[in-house]
């Protein structure tokens, strides 16, 4: 039963590979130009960018994956998703742009820097399009569609990075914005023309809409959430220390994204894979092998960065960056957690129960603020990196116990994945930087 979850996975994870080498490439290029202060508002507002995203979608997104194979009209469900969206993220961009101002200097707080927002919110129709055909693509395994959607995009900005910054020797946060705009609208339009034929009969189906939002909108508030944790740290960095040592924070965090390759496969792989095949006989054997291989892969994977960090920073940027590294311990194991839990939250998307996702990622979300101000006078800007690590460990632990209450014929194991992931973050941490802390 997993040799096809590792087919697919090895087709999707080869371009994502290929996406995220060219990604490796560009950050060179951006680290010369960009000073650690330059890095942390390009971040901070790509971010941004992505904290509203969920929002455009209301969870349209998780609706189409969970209803896909049961519709026989796969144009309408379709049609009757995709326009609800673009409507909502018209609305959302001409809001923000009214207060694009105000937004700025509450989010960014940075004296005497260009204002880019209304710059980076037009991206937010466009991102929308790729983001829905993309996920379409995936559902209806039109491999080939959703690998230029998701993969050719960011490639071509890579490698425009590269280019203007080898060939013409000249890249500032402007280019850098104008840039990820471009191929954003170019992209877009090769999405409508990938669903054109839906567009053909223009026929809603409300009753439809309404169960896809019923089970969609607690996906919205679990997205919000999440990425509201992220999008909580660059404010917090942006607001309680200083620029340079939030753009070294991002720095790491943007080394750890490199990781992500791994957790976009398995996002890619195993929702279509594991919907489809939950009710086999020995489902939960094979889906327990699965998350051991993981937890096992991944930890292994963050003690291999640890020991060779200080090349990895050689490589990807410059001596303004070294400190970044005493980050990376927590990161990592922040990101094991959290591609554990997409594996063993299996349960509660089967049984549909998408609200007890959202009281997860709440508990979560309030783990990570009480143990940020509970220790940031302490640990300074390394208690945002625990704290990351503590709220997601919490909640895959959430995520396996609530899954595993809600469908006993899949029985995750906890606490394997709990104490391999654990005990590597800490004896890094601890062996790698004791002279340090």
């Amino acid at each position: 039963m997993l040799k096809a979850f590792y087919k697919d996975s090895i087709f999707y994870g080869l371009f994502l590979f290929l996406g995220k080498f060219f990604t490796i490439l560009s950050l060179p290029v951006i680290t010369y130009f960009f000073p650690p202060k330059d890095f942390a508002l390009a971040d901070s507002y790509i971010v941004f960018i992505n904290f509203i995203i969920p929002i455009v979608f209301l969870g349209l997104d998780s609706s189409v994956g969970r209803f896909y194979y049961e519709q026989k009209n796969k144009k309408k469900l379709i049609l009757s998703t995709f326009l609800p969206g673009l409507f909502c993220s018209l609305i959302i961009t001409c809001f923000l742009l009214f207060f694009s101002e105000m937004i700025n200097s509450i989010y960014i707080n940075q004296e005497n820097s260009e204002n880019f927002l209304p710059l980076v919110l037009l991206n937010i129709i466009p991102m929308y399009i790729i983001l829905f055909t993309a996920n379409a693509m995936k559902y209806a395994f039109k491999r080939w569609s959703f690998v230029f959607l998701s993969i050719l995009n960011p490639i071509l900005f890579s490698l425009s990075l590269i280019a203007m910054g080898y060939f013409f020797n000249s890249l500032d946060l402007k280019i850098y914005f104008l840039t990820f705009l471009f191929y954003n609208i170019v992209f877009s339009f090769y999405a409508l023309y990938l669903i054109k034929d839906n567009f053909k009969l223009l026929n809603f189906d409300k009753s439809l809409l309404k169960d896809m939002y019923d089970y969609g909108i607690p996906f919205f508030f679990v997205s919000f959430i999440s990425l509201g944790i992220i999008f909580s740290e660059r404010y917090l960095l942006n607001n309680y220390f200083p620029v340079v040592i939030a753009g070294l924070y991002m720095f790491s965090y943007r080394i750890v994204n490199i990781l992500t390759i791994f957790s976009r496969v398995l996002q890619v792989s195993w929702g279509p894979f594991a919907i489809s095949n939950y009710k086999n006989e020995n489902a939960s054997k094979e889906y327990n092998k699965l998350l051991l291989f993981m937890t096992i892969f991944l930890n292994s994977l963050s003690c291999i960065v640890i020991l060779f960090d200080k090349n990895i920073v050689n490589i990807l940027a410059n001596d303004n960056y070294h400190d970044s590294v005493q980050f990376l311990p927590f990161l990592l194991g922040a990101n094991t957690f959290l591609i554990l839990s997409s594996i063993s939250n299996i349960g509660i998307n089967i049984t549909k129960k998408t609200t007890v996702h959202l009281k997860n990622y709440i508990f979560s979300f309030i783990i990570f603020i009480s143990l940020f101000f509970l220790l940031k006078d302490q640990f300074l800007i390394l208690s945002i990196a625990f704290s990351l690590f503590v709220s997601r460990m919490f909640l895959f632990i959430f995520q396996t116990l609530s899954s595993n209450k809600l469908y006993e014929k899949i029985n995750f194991n906890l606490f394997i994945p709990l104490i391999i992931t654990c005990l590597t973050s800490f004896s890094l941490f601890i062996t790698k930087y004791k002279f340090t802390i």
